[in-house]
């Protein structure tokens, strides 16, 4: 069963800055942020269409805009015990995110887009869903280290990503992995927070010496390793 979450989400592509004054402004902020749990390693595999639709609709602005990944946590790509099915919708600022728990798998060069679909179907994801995902091809995989920080009022939530690296996926339906390309000057900050608390985050933020920008690890990834 898909687990939906609703919400707002404000994005911040910092370098030329060091983590711990990031760190720094985030706990001195007037909402009293603190860290709820440990950091931990994102590991996410996108996909996307043969003519790579979600990513130009990113890079070309377009308002409602889609995203399919598998995310796991932790080192080690080779052996997944806990994958998860992420699709992710975007308007303007407001998105929400669809989850479905998978079975877990391994990505190796023998590993094909038709045992995939097998896992899917597997794991009980709806039939809609396993065939929209068939249709979407792998493209790109990417790694970073996650802080998190969550207000007094547990009304926003702050993540601190660092250590970025991307590689390539390519081959006639099965994985394969080429050069690893490598962040280590950028950090992406994220806000999230609840539709009702909008107004609120304006004030917790008004005076965060960062502008908002439009930052997917998505399209800095497919550059990177594409481009």
């Amino acid at each position: 069963m898909g687990k939906l979450n609703l919400r707002h989400e404000r994005k911040y592509f910092l370098t030329n800055i060091f983590y711990h004054q990031i760190e720094r402004l985030v706990k001195i902020n007037p909402a009293s942020f603190s860290k709820p749990y440990q950091d931990r390693i994102i590991n996410n595999v996108y996909f996307d269409t043969p003519g790579f639709d979600y990513y130009y609709e990113n890079v070309e602005g377009v308002s409602v805009r889609e995203k399919a990944r598998i995310r796991w946590y932790g080192d080690g790509e080779k052996g997944l015990s806990k994958p998860v099915l992420e699709y992710k919708n975007k308007i303007g600022l407001l998105g929400h995110k669809i989850s479905f728990k998978l079975q877990p798998m391994t990505l190796s060069d023998s590993f094909s887009r038709k045992a995939l679909q097998a896992n899917l179907l597997a794991s009980g994801v709806p039939r809609n869903f396993v065939d929209h995902f068939s249709c979407l091809r792998p493209c790109l995989m990417n790694s970073y280290h996650r802080s998190y920080f969550l207000s007094k009022n547990q009304r926003a939530r702050v993540t601190i990503d660092s250590n970025l690296s991307f590689r390539r996926f390519i081959g006639n339906g099965k994985l394969f992995t080429q050069a690893t390309a490598k962040r280590p000057d950028a950090f992406v900050v994220e806000v999230k927070y609840a539709q009702d608390a909008d107004e609120l985050v304006k004030d917790m933020f008004a005076e965060f010496p960062f502008s908002v920008t439009k930052s997917s690890k998505y399209v800095q990834g497919m550059q990177a390793v594409f481009m």
